[in-house]
């Protein structure tokens, strides 16, 4: 290098030492002209020059032309001057290299030749003429041009420049220095430039390099060293940069560097050291430091993007939370995890976990952020089957700045799901050696929804001051808190009290929690034989309502049952043996009385079915009927149990109706009736009273001698309360003597012939009505001869209740036989209740027929007078008797003598009223004095039970009867 300068000098001097003289001279006798000057190594300087005597004279460059080093001179690049005064010559041409190549892109640049000129010493001067003389004194001084070359390239806070002196062949070569600002120190650099032809170089070559200390990196970070190079063939700055990204940490990262200026500028990683960081403040993490990736960059605005990553793990209690580290800053990182693996609430098995998310961000000393893990599988408590469950733990991080305490918590969200129903475990806690979740949530039953709670705790939570060994759990949810307070069940029932819930005192836990190493148990657990998990607890049933029948109360029938729950699909009561009075129901009026001890069962729902099996054994149901005494076993259900395939026998569908199926039953009569196997049902619950009992039997005589003989072959019982939409013939009209049992009618049909004296009968299919004082028969198409008809001269208006009929005897009129009285198109009917001494008995019990006239005029049910509107010219006289009764009932009515009668106008004197009320629908009836009376085939069924006339039905009786 030191030769290298020596030839430099060497050059230099001999360029200074050659003389240069002025290659035209001006015009003779000319004091201003043109003149061309020559400069070093063929540069031509024209200029235009101005004498005042022979030493003092000024040239003014105008342009020039020539090539130094490659680079071709531009005429109007070419600036300056000379001067004399006295004969001393001074001044210089600066030419501006224009055409010099660009140093680093981007980068402005100067570039100045600059040609100075003197001459050897005094006394030398330039001698002109200023008459326009010969000016060859500018010929004949001696004089020298010194030739410097400066390159300066620079942007923002980043330059470089280069100088040296202009070689004797035309060549250069500079030296450079500058700095480069990467961080907030600047990096000196230094080096060289040499012009094409220089050492034989094609063209030119440059280069600068340089290295820097500590300091802090643009933007914020530590650079820890920088080592930069440039060169004509890398038009920008490139080279190593050693940060750390993370302040405090002993990471530390190798860039690779690529430099134009302070706005363009990029640190690509290269390696990175130690192999791991596991911050001390940040307990179980470890970043893989050594696999950093990533760039840290310029913005156009000056700012500074940081893209850093690399692979991370977070060690948390039993869970391993794996995902990526990310610096966006020197104080700025981020934590995305994407995997885990391991155990969480203290378990000892690993868990498949099906999914993790969350990040954690530290910013200058400020730590934030949540991973929320969800693992799969039923953690915290055994459930029944058809239960899904989603457990979430969220994993919380806390710091409010760099001089504020690290915190930890957990949150975790158990949820158990079936259908509708669902339970969540939900709480905040520390550590998973001891916790504590509150239980929330609800479970269907029947569509309606049984708010739960409860709480979880794990082994290590302190249960008055001792942990626990083992998890415990207890989640239950009280009926009553139910809307409405209670929870429908089928066939009317409610469950109206009590809880049900689910407790680890049911069974061990699913899985073992780890304990310190003295309290650790096994890992897995057996599940107990013949154990099925399910919610359990007892409630309150309401089988029946209570009810007030006359003057009597019967309490409600309320049945403590277990509950079994497995999910909303499958549930199941179970009668218990509970304490309380024994359950009454009025049916009629007879009492049945089941015990309330010997109601055993399930009812069982699975799926939208119900199943009943409900049942209690061996009942003795005492006065059914009057002397009538059934011994069965009841079974609960809400469909009717009968077979009904015509829907005949039962009352109608009804969400309410609770049948008692009576199965396996005897009933016993009075003689001559034998004891009969029975099947039937009743309803205990619904909108009305209905019963009924059947069976078969075989011949049964109820004959009454000598008035009638009947023989029933094979009869069928029926015994019924209530509604009845079968009949064994609907053209068979049967008396109504439920009042004689209890409310229920008693009915045995078959085929037999009944023989009534004077009348030729035929044997055909009928009924019996039964009572323990006598009976009824009834049958259809009786005789094949003829029934008693007569005609009576009695005067009466249309009116029920007893009357009596002239009649002539030995007619064949027979007890309990119905009558019908006609007279023009009104009539009336009723039973015969004597038939003696030329006189018919009837109790008149039906009206009917076309009325005489009718009335729309408003009258009150009284006595007195009252006159109203009617048609006129009607057979109506002073002193008649007319009944008015009202159309919608003829039970309402009044009676009594015509006052006066004129035009459209009636007036009665009311004697004799039924019933009460204000009406204006009247049927006017006046009175006959001739009846047609005629037999009716068949018997009605409203003939009652007490005497009528004196005439009993024990005239009906059979021989030992009562």
């Amino acid at each position: 290098m030191a030769a290298a300068l020596v030839a430099l000098q060497a050059l230099t001097d001999h360029h200074r030492a050659a003389a240069s003289e002025p290659a035209a001279r001006p015009a003779a006798g000319a004091s201003k002209g043109s003149v061309v000057l020559n400069g070093p190594n063929g540069i031509k300087v024209n200029a235009r020059f101005n004498a005042t005597s022979s030493g003092n004279w000024t040239i003014g460059v105008t342009g020039g032309s020539g090539t130094i080093g490659g680079i071709t001179l531009r005429s109007g690049d070419f600036t300056g001057g000379l001067r004399s005064i006295g004969g001393r010559v001074s001044g210089e041409v600066r030419v501006k290299l224009s055409n010099s190549p660009a140093l680093l892109a981007s980068w402005r640049r100067e570039s100045v030749l600059r040609l100075v000129y003197w001459q050897g010493g005094p006394g030398r001067a330039l001698v002109a003429s200023t008459n326009g003389t010969s000016l060859s004194t500018f010929g004949n001084a001696r004089a020298s041009w010194s030739a410097m070359i400066t390159m300066w390239a620079g942007r923002d806070s980043s330059s470089v420049t280069f100088t040296g002196p202009l070689l004797r062949n035309g060549t250069f070569y500079l030296k450079g220095t500058g700095q480069v600002l990467l961080g907030t120190e600047p990096v000196e650099v230094s080096g060289y430039y040499a012009s094409k032809g220089y050492n034989k170089n094609r063209q030119a070559r440059w280069a600068l390099s340089g290295t820097g200390g500590a300091t802090t990196l643009q933007g914020g970070g530590q650079l820890l060293s920088s080592s930069l190079s440039a060169s004509s063939r890398n038009a920008s700055f490139t080279g190593r940069a050693v940060i750390n990204p993370i302040p405090g940490s002993n990471v530390q990262v190798t860039t690779d560097v690529w430099f134009l200026d302070t706005k363009t500028w990029s640190l690509r990683v290269r390696s990175a050291t130690p192999e791991t960081w596991s911050p001390v403040s940040f307990e179980g993490l470890s970043v893989d430091s050594a696999h950093f990736a990533g760039r840290i960059v310029s913005t156009a605005k000056g700012g500074v993007r940081w893209s850093l990553q690399t692979g991370m793990e977070l060690q948390h209690e039993d869970l391993a939370l794996v995902g990526t580290f990310n610096s966006s800053g020197p104080a700025r990182w981020n934590m995305n995890i994407t995997r885990a693996s391991g155990s969480l609430f203290g378990l000892k098995h690993a868990l498949e976990i099906t999914k993790v998310a969350g990040d954690i961000n530290f910013d200058s000393g400020a730590i934030d952020g949540t991973i929320d893990v969800y693992p799969k599988g039923a953690l915290l408590m055994n459930l029944p089957d058809g239960w899904t469950t989603e457990t979430k733990l969220s994993v919380n991080f806390s710091k409010a700045g760099p001089a504020a305490p690290f915190t930890r918590s957990m949150s975790a969200n158990y949820t158990a799901r079936n259908g509708d129903s669902h339970l969540t475990l939900a709480g905040t806690f520390a550590s998973s050696k001891a916790f504590k979740l509150d239980a929330s949530g609800a479970l269907y039953l029947s569509g309606i929804a049984v708010p739960f709670g409860g709480t979880f705790e794990s082994a290590g939570w302190l249960n008055d001051g001792v942990p626990r060994t083992e998890p415990y759990w207890n989640v239950s949810g009280n009926i009553a808190d139910a809307a409405g307070g209670k929870v429908p069940i089928s066939g009317g029932m409610n469950a109206t009290g009590g809880s049900f819930g689910l407790s680890s005192t049911q069974r061990p836990p699913l899985f073992v929690q780890d304990l310190t190493p003295v309290q650790r148990v096994r890992h897995t657990v057996r599940q107990l034989d013949g154990y099925e998990d399910a919610f359990t607890g007892l409630t309150d049933v309401v089988m029946k309502k209570a009810v007030t029948v006359g003057t009597k109360y019967f309490a409600a029938w309320v049945k403590q049952y277990g509950v079994t729950y497995k999910n909303q699909n499958e549930w199941t009561y179970t009668a218990t043996q509970d304490l309380g009075d024994d359950f009454v129901a009025q049916l009629g009026d007879s009492t049945l009385t089941v015990p309330r001890n010997e109601i055993t069962g399930t009812l069982s729902y699975y799926y939208g079915e119900y199943t009943w099996d409900v049942t209690v054994a061996d009942i003795s149901w005492t006065d059914l009927a009057p002397d009538v005494n059934l011994s069965t076993d009841l079974v609960f259900s809400d469909v009717c149990p009968l077979d009904d395939p015509d829907q005949e026998k039962c009352p109608g569908e009804d969400p309410d109706n609770l049948f008692i199926g009576l199965v396996n039953g005897t009933i016993t009569f009075p003689d001559p009736v034998p004891d009969l196997s029975t099947n039937g049902a009743i309803l205990i619950a619904g909108t009305t009273q209905w019963g009924r009992l059947e069976a078969t039997t075989a011949d049964m005589d109820f004959s009454y001698p000598p008035y009638v003989t009947a023989e029933v072959k094979d009869p069928a019982m029926t015994i019924w309360l209530g509604e009845r939409k079968d009949q064994f013939d609907p053209n068979l009209g049967m008396p109504d003597l439920s009042e004689a049992t209890n409310g229920w009618g008693v009915e045995f049909c078959g085929d037999f012939a009944i023989g009534i004296p004077k009348i030729k009968t035929v044997e055909t299919g009928g009924c019996v009505e039964w009572t323990p004082a006598g009976w009824a028969i009834g049958q259809i198409d009786t005789s094949v001869g003829f029934l008693p008809t007569s005609v009576s001269s009695l005067v009466s208006t249309l009116s029920t209740g007893l009357k009596s009929f002239p009649s002539p005897s030995g007619l064949g009129y027979l007890i309990g036989q119905r009558v019908r009285a006609t007279a023009g198109q009104a009539w009336m009917e009723g039973f015969v209740t004597t038939y003696t001494g030329g006189f018919l008995g009837l109790n008149i019990d039906t009206l009917g027929g076309t009325p005489t006239s009718l009335s729309t005029t408003s009258l009150s049910i009284a006595k007195g007078l009252k006159s109203f509107t009617t048609t006129a010219g009607l057979n109506y006289k002073i002193n008649d008797r007319v009944r008015l009764l009202s159309k919608a009932n003829f039970n309402n009515f009044m009676e009594g003598i015509v006052t006066s009668y004129s035009g459209t106008t009636l007036s009665l004197n009311v004697d004799v009223i039924g019933g009460t009320g204000t009406f204006a629908d009247w049927n006017l009836y006046g009175s006959f004095n001739s009846w047609n009376l005629a037999a009716l085939r068949g018997l009605s069924d409203d003939l009652t039970t007490g005497s009528t006339n004196g005439v009993s039905l024990k005239s009906f009786a059979l021989k030992g009867f009562a």
